[in-house]
């Protein structure tokens, strides 16, 4: 009976979920989200008077001076919208091991860790981009440095379509820190993708120099280019200095490419050496059939063996039955008296 009037879980409901609980959590830390707000405005007003310099005497600039104030303001609004590093806590859970058992939850791991980063990323934008655009906006307009701030966008057009591309920005952020979340399960180490990420991402999404001001051989890669959504193509749709057809050109660029990170995922099935693995490939589907375990996937086929993950763990018994689950979990120290395991006692062998 209980069972007939239950409702129905929708398949999103454990990742919205997630997302919630995720983004509340990280909307917690108050004093950093205040701290890069001051940061940021002040390297926002760094950037505008060293830009200011440089347009003095300009002829043809690709973007007039107020069009470059504008796309400064907006970089220093939705600065951390880039995706710097990986996600802290699969970072943290490589080091420990425990990234082994985000595989055990009955989830799709990717999806699930796509939720994580988009509530971490939008958390902490949200706190520092509405007081970053009130002061560079309303606030400097009423003490007389309005050509000094953001302006409003360039048109109704121009606020609409600035809404969809941040709005796809967003998206693809979260894809490209879920694929240095992979770079540092597969390397076992975060310090290598988050080092070279902020040196990529900075130089090619156009926070450091936007990216009009590159040379005009450039432009057209620079355009392609899946970075340039994180940053370059909104901005420019927002001064109006992207409109039309360009601006739409824009919006299947950044959809594009977050389509080609995060919705065409490719999952493969890992070999497993016969034994090594046991029921560790008790994962996202179900039991191990065939031989083969749907685990973590690579690029161009290259999957990662099962064995290779069996020594960031101990040993994990048959976890089909309660009773060996309330094994794994309980330590060394259990005052519990140990329960017989039957033929199935452990089935790691390695």
């Amino acid at each position: 009976m209980d069972a007939a009037l239950a409702v129905p879980q929708s398949r999103l409901t454990p990742y919205l979920a997630v997302l919630r609980a995720r983004f509340l959590l990280v909307l917690q830390y108050r004093a950093a989200a205040a701290a890069g707000f001051a940061t940021q405005a002040w390297f926002g007003v760094i950037s505008v008077m060293v830009l200011a310099g440089f347009y003095h005497g300009a002829a043809h600039p690709p973007l007039s001076l107020a069009q470059a104030i504008g796309y400064v303001w907006l970089g220093q609004g939705l600065l951390v919208l880039l995706p710097w590093n990986a996600d802290p806590d699969v970072s943290e859970m490589v080091v420990s091991g425990a990234v082994v058992y985000e595989r055990l939850r009955p989830l799709d791991t990717y999806f699930y860790w796509y939720a994580r980063a988009l509530a971490w990323t939008l958390a902490r934008v949200l706190p520092r981009a509405v007081p970053m655009f009130i002061l560079a906006g309303p606030i400097l307009s009423l003490t007389g440095l309005g050509a000094w701030g953001l302006a409003p966008p360039a048109g109704l057009a121009a606020g609409v379509l600035f809404t969809a591309s941040i709005s796809l920005t967003l998206l693809l952020s979260a894809a490209m820190t879920l694929l240095i979340n992979v770079v540092v399960v597969a390397s076992m180490t975060s310090r290598g993708a988050n080092s070279l990420a902020p040196a990529v991402v900075n130089l090619f999404s156009g926070l450091i120099v936007p990216l009009p001001l590159f040379p005009a051989w450039a432009h057209l890669f620079l355009f392609l280019q899946p970075f340039a959504g994180l940053s370059d193509i909104p901005f420019r749709i927002y001064v109006g200095q992207l409109s039309g057809m360009g601006a739409l050109a824009g919006l299947g660029a950044e959809g594009a490419a977050s389509g080609r990170l995060g919705g065409r995922r490719r999952r493969r099935a890992v070999p497993g050496p016969p034994g090594a693995a046991g029921y560790l490939g008790l994962l996202d589907r179900g039991e191990p059939g065939g031989g083969q375990h749907p685990d973590l996937w690579r690029r161009h086929g290259r999957g990662i063996s099962v064995g290779h993950l069996c020594p960031l763990v101990p040993p994990v018994p048959d976890l089909r039955r309660a009773d060996r689950l309330r094994q794994l979990l309980s330590g060394p120290g259990d005052p519990r008296p140990p329960r017989s395991l039957g033929r199935a006692s452990l089935v790691h062998r390695g």
